[in-house]
């Protein structure tokens, strides 16, 4: 009989992706949110807990609805904590962020060009020239990125603001067994 090997590489962004939506589909269906499946006979059957629960969203949301309208504002007292608030309200946390990309918080085309780049893999957050804002530096700690995709050049984002970002990556939580 063979000896197992055990080896350790590092997947591309798009195995990521795919490894990320696998793991979410596991999780829905281990917790139960899933409200629809499928029987050995191919019929669709489903589960009246789930559709209890999804009829009891649903009605939620619509109570939202009709009492604060469709419009959301998301903001912090800055630019950069404006960027913490999105990435936080649009629900990026340390188990579904691969990348956190970053960008100019002083100059906004870097941001503006990237910024739907961004919707599959992590947010975007925002830095000074010269600086790592406390807000950013907070919010990269608790999301711990596997990567940081810096945008524009050392004109936009220092090379010691890069090295800063640097102590914030996790390389090796993307490294699959």
């Amino acid at each position: 009989m063979g000896r197992a090997r055990r080896f350790l590489r590092i997947i591309t962004k798009q195995e990521l992706r795919q490894l990320k939506r696998y793991l979410t589909g596991l999780a829905v269906a281990a917790t139960g949110a899933l409200v629809f499946s499928t029987s050995a006979g191919g019929q669709g059957v489903e589960k009246a807990a789930d559709a209890e629960r999804t009829r009891d969203t649903k009605q939620q949301v619509n109570a939202e609805i009709q009492q604060g309208g469709g419009a959301t504002r998301v903001a912090g007292s800055n630019r950069y904590e404006t960027a913490v608030a999105i990435a936080d309200y649009y629900g990026w946390d340390a188990f579904n962020t691969t990348t956190v990309y970053i960008a100019s918080g002083e100059n906004y085309p870097d941001a503006l060009a990237v910024g739907p780049s961004t919707l599959d893999d992590g947010p975007l957050l925002l830095v000074h020239q010269d600086l790592l804002p406390s807000a950013t530096a907070a919010a990269l700690a608790e999301l711990q990125p596997c990567f940081i995709d810096v945008i524009g050049g050392p004109s936009a984002i220092s090379d010691s603001v890069l090295a800063l970002l640097d102590n914030y990556t996790y390389p090796e939580l993307c490294l699959v067994e």
